[in-house]
């Protein structure tokens, strides 16, 4: 997908080697950030049909499978079918949440007297691989009140994170000693992102004591708080209902074919983020790369992040072997470990890889790896659910 230029020009201030710019500081509370219901560089959304941005991705990770109307292939028995929710929820939903509300809980913990930068660094971490390994999994709770934008604002092509972050430390915003008030303000100086702008951006503010410290550690109890809610959402409300619909009885999920195709849909969302996002914003084009756009480039772990998606996606992917034949599962599996294992060879940082062009081949074969991958899964698995290969959720046909 070529990169936007113009939607690009807030980021590339904080690209590395960037000359820094004059400007007003966005306050997060007074409409220059953006809101739950904005989405991810919702300023940055095209005024036509011609391209897709991030809100795009986000319906189709979330609408599309009580809309899709096929119906599931006769081979694939409601025993099957109850049998992939089962192996989805049991491998990754409920372990993989509560993964992540004990991580996000422990930054948390070392957020609040702002621990040592090593301590702190290694908080955020663990907290980011327990996100990314459920990250994709963007319907229900995650849907509910923006929370996974509040965990993660990204992409950012107009920098709300930058300027809403800057906003509250010019202003030095009292919000911060409220819980329930910085509850309430603008995403983007919530979540990962902010801790990652705070922790390890260049020019980052003295962490050793005084309001940046407390901002730290208000957004920190707030991304634990998120995540925690998070977990006990799918674990009280939507795990127990995915399990009554295999019975009929379920109010959330009212059929047994619902739970699978949600997850499927989770599934090639989530492969699309990391192809078209997480890999091609910063590719660009080979005259242009766009560095700063990699997810997490400051803490330098965007190949990480890549890595960590395609792990995800093929544990998520192995919840479906019920429905396929062994070799179609041997295709399957054979996919997406190339995927793997070509990020894990690849060079680091992504950011500097992108722009080097002996580098940046490796980079280009990890897309390409990743888009057979899901084209696999697509032909493969759609059908078991009840979606042809082709199906668009994006356009909902």
């Amino acid at each position: 997908m070529p990169p936007d230029h113009d939607a690009d020009r807030e980021d590339d201030r904080d690209a590395p080697g960037a000359k820094p710019r004059n400007e007003a500081l966005a306050k997060p509370r007074d409409g220059a950030g953006a809101k739950p219901g904005d989405g991810a560089g919702a300023a940055a959304r095209p005024r036509g049909p011609a391209r897709r941005g991030f809100m795009a991705l986000g319906a189709a990770m979330i609408a599309s499978p009580f809309v899709a109307s096929r119906r599931t292939s006769a081979a694939t028995s409601t025993e099957v079918l109850a049998k992939i929710a089962e192996a989805a929820l049991e491998t990754q939903v409920l372990p993989g949440h509560k993964r992540f509300a004990s991580a996000a809980a422990a930054l948390a913990e070392a957020a609040k007297g702002c621990a040592r930068p090593s301590v702190l660094r290694a908080a955020y971490h663990r907290a980011f691989d327990d996100w990314m390994a459920i990250s994709h999994l963007r319907f229900g709770p995650a849907e509910a009140e923006g929370r996974a934008l509040a965990v993660e604002f990204w992409p950012d092509p107009r920098g709300f994170v930058r300027r809403s972050v800057d906003g509250l430390l010019a202003d030095e915003d009292p919000v911060v000693d409220d819980p329930e008030a910085f509850h309430e303000v603008s995403v983007a100086a919530r979540g990962l992102m902010a801790v990652e702008r705070l922790v390890f951006d260049a020019g980052r503010p003295d962490l050793s004591g005084g309001y940046p410290c407390r901002l730290l550690a208000a957004i920190a109890a707030d991304l634990a708080r998120t995540a925690e809610a998070l977990h006990v959402d799918w674990r009280d409300s939507h795990a127990p209902d995915m399990r009554r619909a295999a019975r009929g009885e379920g109010v959330i999920y009212r059929s047994v074919e619902e739970p699978p195709r949600v997850l499927y849909t989770a599934l090639m969302g989530g492969a699309r983020m990391t192809i078209e996002k997480r890999l091609g914003e910063p590719l660009g084009t080979f005259d242009r790369a766009w560095p700063a756009k990699a997810e997490a480039w400051r803490s330098a772990r965007s190949l990480r992040n890549v890595e960590l998606s395609l792990q995800a996606l093929s544990t998520l992917a192995e919840c479906f072997a019920p429905a396929l034949e062994p070799e179609a599962l041997k295709s399957q599996r054979a996919g997406w470990e190339r995927a793997i294992q070509l990020a894990r060879r690849a060079p680091a940082p992504l950011h500097e890889a992108v722009e080097d062009p002996g580098r940046r081949f490796a980079i280009e074969s990890v897309q390409s790896a990743a888009e057979t991958a899901r084209e696999r899964f697509e032909h493969l698995a759609g059908p078991a659910v009840g979606i042809s290969p082709g199906f668009n959720a994006l356009d909902g046909d």
